[in-house]
């Protein structure tokens, strides 16, 4: 059985595909949680709170719940195959741990959660995804993007759209996950990207060429730059998926159109 720790959309985007069972795994008791970890051949461990900037709640949820889900599968199923959702928020922009001081309270919460499984007796593997594109404008900037461009006729970038993401279709995400089902022996960390960084604009360039008329206004003023330069080295181990961001953006685009008629 393929186990996933909680809900949300990576969980439900692969139950679409593949089969799979989805608790939430905060809410169940230690011996409830017990009973489904022993059953389990592979766990996606992707329970996580991200919406807050309460350190305290962070550790709660990313670590400690990490910890116990972990610990219990240890003590019911040792030989299970334990992958842990972590984050690329913690790195810096030359690709290493980034200095504590440095980090967000939810990078710092992810950091503590990986450094355990890491360090855990059973066999783990901790996934970093780059920017996942979800098609969800609750979710993600790019989709948000797409979004207004569609409904509201324009859209808001900083710095002329200069910004750089590894972006990621969560369909191809799925695929990976898919991947890492299949393989006995997983490396300690798969950094999971495209390997190709793009800039906010081409995505406007994109859009205009559905829309001449959408509007852009542009906004200057400091954004935080983010890690967007990775090597493919971990994805060509797990047999590269080739895709086109732009593909997905623009089949989202006319998703867009046609579901509000537009």
């Amino acid at each position: 059985m393929i186990l996933f720790t909680g809900g949300g959309s990576l969980a439900i985007a692969f139950k679409k595909k593949y089969d799979c069972e989805i608790i939430s795994a905060r809410k169940l008791t230690d011996e409830q949680l017990k009973n489904t970890l022993k059953n389990a051949k592979i766990i996606f461990h992707n329970a996580a709170l991200v919406n807050s900037t309460d350190l305290n709640s962070l550790i709660a949820s990313n670590f400690v719940l990490t910890k116990r889900i972990i610990d219990l599968a240890a003590e019911v199923n040792p030989s299970v195959n334990f992958i842990n959702i972590s984050s690329m928020s913690f790195l810096g922009l030359n690709g290493d741990i980034d200095a504590m001081h440095s980090m967000s309270p939810y990078a710092i919460s992810k950091y503590m959660a990986e450094v355990y499984c890491l360090n855990h007796k059973i066999r783990t593997t901790s996934i970093r995804f780059s920017t996942i594109f979800y098609g969800n404008p609750i979710k993600d900037g790019l989709s948000k993007l797409a979004y207004e461009a569609v409904i509201k006729g324009s859209v808001d970038i900083f710095n002329n759209g200069d910004a750089k993401r590894d972006f990621i279709p969560i369909e191809i995400v799925v695929e990976y996950l898919n991947k890492l089902t299949t393989i006995l022996h997983l490396p300690a960390v798969i950094n999971i990207v495209s390997g190709k960084p793009t800039q906010f604009k081409e995505f406007i360039e994109h859009v205009r060429i559905l829309n001449p008329n959408i509007v852009v206004n542009n906004i200057d003023g400091f954004t935080k730059e983010v890690l967007s330069d990775f090597s493919k080295r971990d994805i060509v181990l797990l047999g590269e998926i080739e895709f086109s961001i732009f593909d997905f953006f623009t089949k989202y685009v006319n998703k867009l159109y046609e579901d509000f008629n537009l």
